[in-house]
């Protein structure tokens, strides 16, 4: 995967590629080289829409919580006990229950397999903290790429009613 340079306003490089470079390497680009905040399909089917969003909002997170320490994953801010690691553990498991288990009927994967959610509902916002953040990116990516290919294999139309 290869890697396309912020410019100094911390925005990626336009259409034509200026204005990119100076010390922010850090969005992705897709392994086909297509810069990965791009907006979804104007005029797309549904299905195009809605992955084109959901895959706009995965590559925004990943691309804040790249890079950043432990304490970093760990940061509150004074009105929210929320971190970023949390929030990244969290949407691994959203990843998992929705587009694995409930459309999908897939049973759930580690770790979320091994959790009593009813005795501990909030067990991936508290252990987070627990996690390095190189853990905790592997395992949104990890369900991310059990998601796309659940997609692959089954698409929405097998799960749309007729």
């Amino acid at each position: 995967m290869s890697v396309c340079a912020l410019n100094d306003a911390g925005s990626p490089p336009g259409p034509d590629g200026a204005g990119g470079g100076g010390a922010h390497d850090l969005l992705r680009m897709s392994e086909n080289d297509e810069p990965l905040l791009v907006e979804p399909p104007v005029a797309g089917n549904e299905a195009d829409t809605l992955v084109g969003s959901l895959e706009r909002q995965r590559r925004t997170l990943a691309w804040k919580c790249s890079g950043l320490d432990a304490p970093g994953m760990r940061a509150t801010t004074a009105a929210s006990s929320m971190t970023l690691g949390g929030l990244l553990k969290h949407l691994a498991l959203v990843e998992d229950d929705m587009l694995s288990h409930k459309l999908f009927g897939r049973p759930p994967s580690p770790p979320w397999d091994a959790v009593d959610f009813d005795a501990d509902p909030e067990w991936e916002w508290r252990t987070a903290a627990e996690d390095t953040p190189g853990q905790l990116m592997a395992l949104g990516e990890e369900a991310v790429a059990r998601s796309r290919a659940n997609l692959r294999r089954g698409g929405p139309a097998a799960v749309t009613p007729s």
